[in-house]
């Protein structure tokens, strides 16, 4: 798709200016969002040294073609995420600008983010421009994700809501079973769970699973439930760990369709409908997995990542937990998940991908933002799964 005249003028401008300071790359890259604004562009464009990228157009072929990647491109925004640590911001903004290619090219938009915590606004910028690439996949309105923050609650990510339109909901179409283990997670489950039961998808129900809490999980779960009868709970009364947990909520749960929301993560509105739908419009299908992002209580996305299948730009991976799959299928083919310390969720994604793919659709939405905390099996040094790797344990 050829730029009007207008836009291709102002991004030939602004990327003429950053190739001259590449140090600056990320205040030209406000500069040319207002100015492409002000002329009535409402489309995310993302520039490098090498090349643009919007929705529709590939930054290295000029098709709409995401899948290649030019095997020297796969680590930039890992690389300027190291710099950013070690030398400062504008030394990434120049490796990112100087660097990136392909699908990094977008991602650069989270490489901004992470460099603007100081302001609300160009935070929210640059967050919500990388996600419009990719939130109106498959369906009829473009920016179903976007968020905003409210105006109190404590940290950015307990503050996250939508601000994308309204979805319509949807009172009709089969339960879904939503597992939410819960283990000490009395300050996040509230945000948690209203995450879900704000989905469109209005018939659900939501299991949480007290997995033998020692703060006030429990109570925190009681006040959802008097507050909505679609919440149900299950306690384990010793810390058995999250897989135990969501195999004794699978065998309690009354949906057709199942999936799992951790008490810690957030989700958009439309998450379970979007996923729901193509297993609804093709019965081969029997499951669907979505995106996330990491993100710390400030705001700053986290796990960058050299780019590889789970993670294809460097910043939005794979959601193993997001799995939403057919009730029987599950019973009658997976059984359960392993009883193990950590990993399973992605054990049994790989079943399904070995032995029968076919029944497995594959999204480039963001499903989901998963608090990076510390305390986590994914954080601790004996057990993390992050930039620097995975541990021995795992």
């Amino acid at each position: 798709m050829a730029l009007p005249p207008q836009v291709e003028q102002l991004l030939k401008l602004y990327m003429h200016r950053s190739t001259q300071r590449p140090t600056m790359a990320l205040s030209h890259a406000l500069q040319l969002d207002r100015e492409l604004a002000a002329i009535g562009w409402t489309k995310p464009l993302t520039y490098s040294a090498h090349g643009y990228a919007t929705p529709e157009v590939n930054s290295d072929t000029g098709a709409p073609n995401w899948q290649t990647e030019p095997p020297h491109s796969i680590r930039t925004l890992y690389d300027a995420t190291a710099l950013a640590k070690s030398a400062g911001g504008p030394s990434a903004q120049e490796h990112g600008f100087r660097n990136a290619r392909g699908k990094e090219i977008p991602a650069l938009n989270i490489l901004y983010a992470n460099q603007s915590l100081e302001s609300d606004s160009h935070w929210l910028h640059f967050i919500n421009k990388y996600l419009a690439y990719w939130s109106g996949e498959g369906t009829q309105s473009a920016h179903r994700l976007k968020i905003g923050l409210a105006p109190t609650g404590g940290n950015r990510f307990a503050r996250l809501i939508s601000t994308a339109p309204a979805p319509t909901p949807i009172t009709d179409g089969p339960l879904v079973s939503v597992l939410m283990p819960a283990y000490n997670a009395a300050k996040t489950i509230k945000m948690a769970a209203e995450s879900i039961l704000a989905q469109s998808w209005r018939n659900l129900e939501l299991i949480i699973i007290d997995d033998g809490s020692t703060d006030n999980t429990i109570f925190a779960a009681e006040g959802l439930r008097k507050s909505d009868s679609r919440v149900r709970i299950l306690k384990q009364s010793t810390n058995r760990g999250n897989y135990p947990a969501k195999n004794k909520g699978v065998r309690n749960a009354r949906g057709h369709y199942l999936t799992v929301h951790d008490a810690d993560d957030w989700a958009p509105p439309n998450r379970i409908d979007d996923q729901l739908q193509p297993l609804l419009k093709d019965h081969k299908l029997k499951a669907t997995i979505g995106r996330m992002m990491r993100m710390r209580a400030d705001g700053s996305i986290t796990r960058v990542q050299p780019l590889d299948s789970i993670t294809p730009d460097g910043f939005r991976r794979l959601c193993f937990p997001s799995l939403l799959i057919d009730m029987s299928y599950f019973r009658d083919s997976l059984g359960a998940w392993d009883n193990v310390r950590f990993g399973a969720d992605h054990e049994i994604l790989q079943r399904i991908r070995q032995f029968e793919p076919t029944k497995l659709r594959m999204s480039e939405t963001v499903t989901m933002l998963q608090l990076d905390a510390a305390g986590t099996l994914t954080t601790s040094a004996e057990t993390y799964s992050d930039e620097r790797g995975e541990s021995p344990a795992r």
